[in-house]
């Protein structure tokens, strides 16, 4: 009983400290990425499925590729939480230079590649488009986090219902028909410009005269940890839509795709909690190691219960969601869904104890355990996708997922998490 009210301490208290933050976070991520889901509806209903699994197959492998010339930089800022502000502006400005050129690059390697890949996957008229908003994205989210580490979640959650709330505008007024997918992708690519566009111009007036620049190497040096972690991370996240793309074509990818996308939505919540807790975390991990433990035991629990709603959710109402959202020719999809579930609740653990790893300086042990958890999953997924299919591959998640939160645990476990939480009080 003791050890209870101790426990409920500990979550009150932390969600005292977070709450609200938490709140616009998610805000900003719900309203943003539904209504990025709503757009994505409505282009599903109007075009065919193929096409439609076509679009998907193109922004999945290049959502996969950018994160060789993002380096793992979103990460690092967030991991600047122990900065004060000057610092992090200084941080922003050398990461967005480093990255800008390094997309370029990027750029034109993807303009090559375009000419090689399968035509009827990813064909390249929709491949440019999607990859010139990649690059807007890109550069938007380094700013976002930036201004995260400033406690500036107001102003990056009215950004992103802005411009989510315009691309659906748009996509419901172009009245799209069979054949115009591509019209989508110039849609949101010219979205994601102008997005970018009024996030830099802000960010840059707020700078500070003759303010200097990290120099690359050092940059490259501090960063080192999270760009192997960016890649497994995007490995077993969405390498999994590109192997369908590749082994089972577009209609693989117009079952899967609908399902992986509303999973990928509802990491809204727990994504929301960690980049809320990165930050504060670092600074406890620098002040104060008592303070730390309570903090990281807090939103664990709440990362915890949260999944574990989710998880039961959709569990219960997966075909029901993808029927209403997609129609009955996605009926396969809801089966998909449903059978994705139980990867939301050990998602929010994994985010909870990824967080605790990241800010205590043990992002090496998380990379390391990310490598073999992607490791597995793309030579599993090649192994798997023929004489299984889909059904395999979903279950190559789950466990990718649980071998993460195994490697997650130990060093926490190592560093007596529960017994400093609870009996330091």
């Amino acid at each position: 009983m003791k050890r209870s009210r101790q426990l409920y301490s500990i979550v009150k208290r932390f969600l005292h400290t977070i709450f609200f933050d938490w709140l616009v976070v998610l805000l900003g991520i719900g309203l943003a990425q539904g209504m990025l889901a709503l757009a994505l509806i409505i282009v599903a209903r109007q075009v065919s499925t193929i096409e439609y699994g076509q679009y998907l197959a193109c922004y999945c492998l290049l959502s996969l590729l950018v994160v060789l010339p993002n380096l793992g930089l979103d990460i690092w800022i967030l991991a600047e939480g122990g900065s004060d502000g000057s610092d992090i502006t200084v941080s922003w400005k050398s990461a967005f230079r480093l990255r800008f050129f390094l997309l370029l690059g990027w750029l034109a390697i993807v303009f090559i590649l375009s000419m090689v890949l399968p035509a009827q996957t990813f064909p390249i008229k929709i491949m440019i488009p999607t990859t010139l908003g990649s690059i807007c994205d890109s550069l938007t989210l380094l700013t976002y986090n930036s201004w995260r580490v400033q406690k500036r979640h107001r102003r990056v959650a009215l950004f992103q219902i802005i411009f989510s709330m315009s691309l659906l505008a748009i996509t419901y007024l172009a009245k799209l028909q069979n054949g115009q997918i591509v019209i989508f992708s110039i849609i949101r690519g010219a979205i994601s410009f102008l997005n970018l566009l009024f996030v830099f111009i802000p960010t840059i007036k707020g700078l500070t005269p003759g303010l200097k620049r990290l120099p690359a190497k050092q940059m490259l040096r501090a960063a080192r940890p999270y760009i192997l972690a960016d890649v497994a991370t995007s490995i077993y996240m969405k390498a999994d839509l590109t192997i369908i793309s590749f082994f089972l074509g577009s209609v693989g990818a117009g079952v899967y795709g609908p399902a992986l996308n509303m999973t990928n939505l509802l990491f809204m919540v727990p994504n929301a909690l960690y980049l809320v807790a990165l930050p504060i975390l670092s600074k406890r991990f620098q002040s104060e190691s008592i303070s730390f433990w309570k903090f990281g035991l807090g939103q664990t629990i709440v990362q915890g219960i949260s999944g574990a709603v989710l998880a039961l959710l959709i569990f219960q109402f997966a075909p029901l969601i993808i029927k209403v959202a997609f129609g009955d020719a996605y009926r396969q999809s809801g089966l998909a869904f449903r059978l994705m579930s139980p990867i939301l609740f050990i998602k929010s653990l994994n985010f909870a104890l990824g967080a605790i790893l990241t800010a205590g300086n043990y992002q090496i042990w998380r990379t390391s355990t990310q490598v073999i958890s992607a490791l597995f999953n793309l030579i599993a997924n090649l192994l798997i996708v023929i004489p299984i299919g889909i059904t395999g591959v979903i279950w190559v998640y789950i466990f990718s997922e649980i071998l993460l939160l195994i490697g997650y645990s130990i060093p926490v476990f190592k560093q007596r998490l529960r017994k400093e939480a609870v009996n330091l009080l």
